[in-house]
Formats: C-alpha cells, sequence, structure tokens
C-alpha cells in the first residue's frame, strides 16, 4: 500500500517517506536492533532525508530516525 487507507494529518502521513532510504541504527534505549517494546520486530531507521523537514512527527533519540516494522523494510545492501 503506498497511500493510507483512511484520512491521517500530514504529520503523521508517514507514507510520504515509501521508497525513501535509510540505515537501521541500535537504539542507545535497546539491547538490540529490535525495539523491546512491540509485539512484532521493529528496528530504528535512521533516514537519509530530514524526517521533520518533511512535516512528519519524529521524536526518537537518534534524530531523522523512526520505529519501523521489519516486515515493511526492503534491504538494499547489506555491509
Amino acid at each position: 500500500m503506498s497511500k493510507p487507507n483512511r484520512k491521517v494529518t500530514d504529520s503523521e502521513n508517514y507514507w510520504k517517506l515509501i521508497g525513501e532510504t535509510g540505515v537501521i541504527e541500535k537504539s542507545p534505549k535497546e539491547n538490540t536492533i529490535f525495539a523491546s517494546f512491540a509485539k512484532k520486530p521493529m528496528v530504528l531507521v535512521k533516514f537519509d532525508i530530514n524526517v521533520i523537514g518533511c512535516g512528519l512527527i519524529a521524536h526518537n533519540e537518534i534524530e531523522n530516525s523512526l520505529w519501523i516494522l521489519a516486515s515493511d523494510i526492503e534491504v538494499l545492501k547489506q555491509p
């Protein structure tokens, strides 16, 4: 899905990030790359673009990062 299936405010329209790139970072608050607070595997993605500059809410411990379901990520390159 490339658009929200319901009406969302611009500041929560994270569909704007589809197609953008970034890297997975380990949160300093977690023991692994995965979110301990989530029921499904989530990772912290630090985007190459300015997330807040896109008008989106982003308040994580690493600038320009958002917790994303691992199943919603396409891996383009592995080290």
